[in-house]
C-alpha cells in the first residue's frame, strides 16, 4: 500500500504520462491512427484486420510500429491513450 502522501500523486503522475503520450499520437499516419482508436474500443488484432482489410500480420506490425513511436510497451496503455486521444479528438473516429 502506498503512503498517504503518495496517493494523490500518483494519478496525476499518471494521468500526465498518459497526455504527453497522446500528444504524440499527432505525430502517427492516419492508418496507425485508425489502428489505435480500434485498440482502445478493445478489438482485438485480429477484428481490427477484419475491419479494415488488413492481414493480421500487418495490424501486428503497426502495433508494434504504434508502441515505439510512442515509447509504450503494454497494449492496456495503449488501449488508454487511443481511448484519450479519440476523445479530445486527436484521432479521428473510424466508421465502418
Amino acid at each position: 500500500m502506498y503512503p498517504p502522501e503518495s496517493d494523490n500523486r500518483l494519478p496525476q503522475e499518471f494521468l500526465s504520462k498518459i497526455h504527453e503520450i497522446r500528444n504524440s499520437a499527432l505525430d502517427l499516419t492516419s492508418r496507425q491512427k485508425q489502428v489505435l482508436l480500434l485498440v482502445s474500443q478493445g478489438l482485438s488484432d485480429r477484428q481490427i484486420a477484419h475491419r479494415l482489410g488488413l492481414t493480421l500480420n500487418t495490424v501486428q506490425n503497426y502495433n508494434r510500429d504504434i508502441r515505439t513511436r510512442l515509447g509504450v510497451q503494454s497494449r492496456a496503455v495503449l488501449a488508454i491513450v487511443g481511448y484519450v486521444a479519440s476523445d479530445s479528438g486527436q484521432c479521428d473516429r473510424y466508421s465502418t
